[in-house]
């Protein structure tokens, strides 16, 4: 079964070319998250951009039926490597340390002008 979250979105909920997120049986893919809100993205510090761009993934988790527990990779761009221990506090707010998930975090200039994004992928067990 594939089931597909949020293909509308931004400005006027204009059709998007991704979903926001797709569920191929136990396993959800969350596609890559910015800080925005309401289709406009949201200036601020990485800290400020890193709880936004969580908040979403949390939204689109729960909308498709999964928690944070469930979390097993994170993929994660920085605009600026500077910035990496600043991401790192605010991440480590939405995951449980005793059992994080898997994590690649690079530098690299973003599409958008941002500081940050993150594409999560989630299992549930039968």
């Amino acid at each position: 079964m594939i089931e597909r979250f949020g293909v509308a979105g931004g400005v006027g909920e204009v059709k998007l070319p991704f979903a926001k997120a797709v569920r191929a049986g136990n396993t959800l893919y969350v596609s890559g998250q910015t800080p925005m809100r309401d289709g406009r993205i949201v200036i601020g510090n990485i800290q400020d951009q890193t709880k936004i761009v969580m908040e979403n993934i949390v939204e689109i988790a729960k909308e498709a039926g999964f928690t944070m527990d469930e979390c097993v990779m994170c993929n994660c761009w920085l605009d600026d490597g500077r910035d990496f221990n600043g991401f790192n506090a605010i991440f480590e707010e939405f995951i449980d340390l005793d059992n994080p998930p898997a994590r690649a975090c690079v530098v690299s200039p973003m599409v958008i002008d941002v500081r940050v994004e993150v594409q999560a992928t989630f299992y549930k067990e039968s």
